[in-house]
């Protein structure tokens, strides 16, 4: 199904920007921005207790506040959304009895996916997964936390690492 209108648009751009960070597809293990995108889901249909999503990794964007739009002018108007990402990659299998150095593998990696994210919503790159719209533009990248999961959460009862992050987006 094809995104449509500014709310569903806004969203799937989100996971077009996150795709487009190669750190982020190197976090799921895909090769292509297509890959990574569909590896993004639009929104958490599992709980701890039965696991109805793709196994690990993977990643979840939803909004997580009111998508509001404001009058700018007599003939426009202007939205801001703020967007949560989670991301949840199983643990490499060198840093399983290795914690301290897997956490900084980790963060390395989620530190590398902003500053990506940062020079993709700056460097007016065309999104081609969605012609003939942009990127959206993000006003605020914050990470929430990062950190271990534990692996009785884990899908297939590994341990893994997960990041969330907010993404506060801006659009007309």
């Amino acid at each position: 199904m094809t995104a449509t209108g500014t709310y569903a648009l806004t969203l799937d751009n989100s996971r077009n920007i996150l795709a487009a960070s190669s750190s982020f597809r190197g976090l799921l293990g895909a090769s292509t921005i297509a890959e990574a995108k569909a590896l993004t889901w639009w929104e958490i249909t599992d709980d701890i207790g039965e696991y109805l999503q793709a196994a690990m990794p993977r990643a979840i964007v939803k909004y997580s506040g009111a998508f509001s739009f404001h009058r700018t002018s007599t003939k426009g108007w202007m939205f801001d959304v703020p967007i949560s990402v989670l991301i949840e990659v199983t643990t490499p299998e060198q840093y399983v009895d290795d914690i301290q150095s897997g956490a900084m593998w980790f963060a390395n990696q989620v530190s590398n996916m902003v500053d990506e994210l940062r020079g993709l919503t700056t460097g007016g790159a065309a999104d081609t997964l969605n012609s003939p719209n942009t990127f959206i533009s993000l006003q605020d990248i914050a990470i929430i936390d990062q950190g271990r999961g534990d692996a009785e959460n884990s899908p297939d009862g590994k341990p893994y690492f997960v990041a969330c992050l907010s993404l506060e987006c801006r659009g007309i």
